[in-house]
């Protein structure tokens, strides 16, 4: 949605890239040529929780976790299900917990 007009845009979810890791009600910058979509850039942070992820194994520093967006990234080993987690949209990286 145009966040100034309120018009609803529709866009190609192959012009998203790590559209896994966007979150509902994400602002994001879409790139128009000729009042066409041709792209759209993600923030570079965005947070998500946990909802599935396995117990640390010994000797793993890191673990897939499932963010609620469905996007699977790998995490440190103390990563919990809930947790609420910053994440890099550019390289897909766990970055810090977040309140």
């Amino acid at each position: 949605m145009d966040q100034a007009s309120y018009e609803q845009v529709e866009i190609a979810s192959g012009l998203v890239e790590n559209a896994d890791l966007l979150p509902e009600s994400c602002v994001c910058d879409v790139m128009l040529h000729n009042d066409r979509p041709i792209g759209v850039e993600l923030p570079n942070f965005v947070v998500l929780e946990v909802v599935e992820t396995d117990p640390v194994q010994k000797g793993h520093q890191q673990k897939p976790a499932t963010l609620a967006s469905g996007a699977v990234i790998q995490v440190p080993g103390f990563i919990t299900r809930g947790e609420k987690l910053k994440i890099d949209t550019r390289d897909r990286k766990y970055v810090e917990r977040s309140a």
